[in-house]
């Protein structure tokens, strides 16, 4: 059979310390090349306030852009794995169901915070899909996109990657106040024969809400009564690092200035996995490797506190 590669297509920039490409595409701020762009003040004007490169478009080399590119394709594709060509791209589809979603048009690009307004993504990246994960149904193959500001999960029948089908939107957000499962980071599909409900399951974390979603799957529907699981993300002091995540197996805890007591790994119930006792360490490795599920809760006690963190292992 033939390998295919899907993609959600966040559209992310580069903004380090003393480096960034993203700049408002204003006159002030942006140069255009005079030959390319005769009309510049129209373009300014007709183009609006986004966000663009400068790392592309200056094609000869002068200082200034003779093209522009913007960020967020605010999509999701898919690729032959053989080839590298493009087979399918949603283009603003994800976009236009928002925005006329008969119940979450109200969180059309909406950033990820609560006090957001709607449309204020609209002239950055718009949704930011980011999450991604796959499943098969009854014989057919799906992809869950999550997208990081707006939220929520989009659901597509990918059988036939040249032609997906739009089957259901899902987003966790109180529509009048914006709270709820904010930032969905990362995805998991869980088929049914591995589920501890002998049920279809899709496992979402949120960044910023720091929530992580449980989700049963019927026929491709999100079942929209499952209850958010609260995962604190509690600051205590000892600036602690976990990584890596998502992990392929083992973790590192460290910190710089507590020291670590016990290390608990819970799964997605709250059953204790594993357990490492007596540490009294800045630094521990600890081997998920072994256990069976994709999504796990580290609790952490430390001399100055306790942390919790989700850690997804795919």
């Amino acid at each position: 059979g033939q390998t295919y590669v899907v993609s959600a297509n966040e559209g992310d920039s580069r903004d380090y310390d003393g480096y960034s490409e993203e700049v408002r595409f204003r006159a002030k701020d942006v140069k255009l090349d005079r030959m390319a762009w005769p009309n510049a003040p129209l373009v300014f004007d007709l183009v609006g306030d986004v966000n663009i490169t400068l790392a592309n478009g200056d094609s000869d080399g002068d200082g200034d852009l003779d093209e522009i590119y913007a960020f967020g394709s605010r999509s999701f594709s898919i690729w032959n794995g053989a080839t590298g060509a493009l087979v399918y791209d949603s283009g603003n589809e994800l976009e236009v169901i928002s925005s006329t979603h008969p119940e979450y048009a109200p969180l059309f690009n909406r950033s990820n915070s609560a006090s957001s307004k709607r449309r204020n993504r609209t002239d950055d990246k718009g949704p930011e899909p980011e999450a991604l994960a796959l499943g098969t149904m009854s014989g057919k193959h799906y992809a869950f996109v999550g997208a990081e500001r707006s939220g929520g999960i989009y659901v597509y029948d990918i059988t036939n990657p040249a032609a997906p089908i739009y089957v259901h939107h899902h987003n966790n957000r109180d529509t009048a106040t914006g709270d709820g499962d904010l930032g969905p980071e990362g995805v998991v599909f869980i088929p049914y024969s591995e589920s501890p409900s002998g049920v279809d399951m899709l496992v979402v974390a949120n960044e910023v809400s720091a929530t992580i979603t449980v989700y049963h799957v019927y026929d491709a529907q999100l079942d929209t009564n499952t209850t958010p699981i609260g995962v604190p993300m509690v600051s205590v002091g000892e600036n602690l690092n976990i990584y890596p995540n998502p992990t392929s197996g083992k973790v590192n805890i460290s910190s710089t200035d507590a020291r670590i007591r016990s290390i608990t790994v819970m799964g997605l119930t709250g059953a204790v996995l594993q357990q490492a006792d007596m540490l009294d360490a800045k630094h521990y490795t600890m081997d998920l490797g072994n256990l069976q599920g994709q999504v796990f809760i580290l609790h952490i006690a430390t001399d100055k506190g306790d942390y919790r963190q989700v850690v997804m292992k795919p």
